[in-house]
């Protein structure tokens, strides 16, 4: 938050194409995250079986 002089506070805006940008990056992340727990899934399953 930012302080203006009358010393109320008004949140910090965030230009709209770096908003986009920071949102298409966190988008991003999370389809690798979760295409790394599919991943991780598929193997933990192959090694259940292999083990039986």
């Amino acid at each position: 938050m930012m302080k203006k002089m009358d010393g109320a506070e008004e949140p910090y805006m965030i230009p709209g194409r770096l908003m986009e940008t920071i949102k298409g990056s966190f988008k991003l992340k999370r389809h690798n995250c979760l295409k790394c727990e599919k991943k991780l899934k598929m193997t933990i399953k192959k090694a259940k079986v292999e083990a039986m």
